[in-house]
């Protein structure tokens, strides 16, 4: 059985035709962003909480019931965040393989410079997480 995509003839794509397709990750990452602009500001408020109870921040076996509450609240809003943080780079990278070339067994060396100049140039122009997530902030 053939798959569809696999007899598909491939089209050489430009560099900036690669570029735009693969800047593309920003759509799939864009709501998992605002999900961790959305965890920041829950956990802003269990730390304004945590900040207006005395015993929120002394030795965990001195702190209020409420204050270990919002610790351990913390500690795992903390860990979803990270973990939708550790997917941007690798959504990036998805995008970035399906438009990156390759050369074939017998290319000469002149294709094979070519094909590491067009990833190369591909990897620099497709907008980093970085960049990414702080523009969303300034839209934010």
């Amino acid at each position: 059985m053939i798959i569809a995509d696999l007899a598909k003839p491939l089209v050489a794509q430009t560099l900036n035709q690669a570029i735009a397709t693969a800047n593309l990750w920003t759509v799939t990452a864009r709501p998992i962003v605002k999900a961790i602009f959305e965890i920041d500001d829950v956990a802003l408020g269990i730390t304004k909480e945590r900040l207006a109870d005395p015993l929120g921040y002394v030795s965990y076996m001195k702190m209020s019931p409420a204050a270990r509450d919002w610790q351990e609240a913390q500690n795992i809003i903390s860990k979803a965040k990270l973990a939708l943080e550790d997917m941007l780079p690798g959504i990036r990278d998805n995008f970035l393989c399906d438009e990156r070339r390759s050369t074939l067994l017998d290319a000469s060396d002149d294709e094979c410079d070519a094909t590491e100049e067009f990833n190369d140039e591909l990897e620099r122009s497709v907008l980093s997480v970085d960049v990414f997530v702080k523009q969303m902030e300034r839209e934010a």
